[in-house]
This record gives C-alpha cells, sequence and structure tokens, in this order.
C-alpha cells in the first residue's frame, strides 16, 4: 500500500506516508479510504510525507483527483499539507491546490517538514 496514514485523534492530524511507486487509482482509493476511515473527522489536518514517493501525476491524473476530492470535499474541510523533494512533484502538486481551491480544499505543496507542520498549526 503506497500510502499507509495514522491518525492523530488527540492532536486532530493525520500523517500520511506516501512511499514508493503508484498511480491514480491508488491514490483516488487512499484518498476515498482516508474520507471513510474510523476516527477521522473532515476538519482534521492532514500531512503527508511524500519525499520519498516515485509517482509523477499527469494533468488527466490532476483532473481525476480534483473531480474526487470536489465529491468528496465534505469529507476534507480541514488543511492538507503535501511535502515534497523534488521540484516537479512539487509543482504538479501546487497545479491540484490550484485547482482545488475554487471548492474551498486547502491544500499546499510544501519542500520542508517544518513549514508544512507550522502551517498546519495555523493554515490562514
Amino acid at each position: 500500500m503506497p500510502y499507509p496514514f495514522v491518525i492523530d485523534a488527540p492532536a486532530r492530524l493525520v500523517r500520511v506516508q506516501a512511499t514508493g511507486p503508484s498511480n491514480v487509482a491508488d491514490t483516488l482509493e487512499a484518498i476515498s479510504n482516508l474520507a471513510q476511515a474510523p476516527g477521522y473527522e473532515p476538519d482534521f489536518g492532514i500531512l503527508v510525507d511524500a519525499r520519498t514517493h516515485q509517482y509523477v501525476a499527469s494533468f488527466s491524473d490532476l483532473l481525476r483527483m480534483r473531480d474526487d476530492f470536489e465529491r468528496l470535499r465534505d469529507r476534507f474541510r480541514g488543511p492538507i499539507a503535501i511535502v515534497l523533494a523534488d521540484p516537479l512533484r512539487y509543482g504538479v502538486t501546487r497545479s491540484l491546490a490550484g485547482m482545488t481551491e475554487a471548492f474551498g480544499l486547502r491544500l499546499r505543496a510544501f519542500r520542508d517538514m517544518d513549514a508544512a507542520s507550522a502551517w498546519l498549526a495555523d493554515p490562514r
């Protein structure tokens, strides 16, 4: 499973470790699994560590992710911080953030774990 996650209910935070290779089907399944996970609340922050992830989404993949997030937007009301190591996947994730902003998803790409954690603590 390329997207294992841990729900920390007292901290109101989900930590996702995106590792290895995956594809858009894996990503959409992970989004759906988290949305339905016991103990997950829609306003929890989500911290995705994708620094060792090997998937680069195509434009068509981004559109599918955007549509899935829009369909599930009531389940993702908290901030989502995605930390990436390389400029290509950082830029692709920024594109997804721009696409999902229109319906209120607060998703941001980061290059640094500390910056992502600070933003999750105060996402204004």
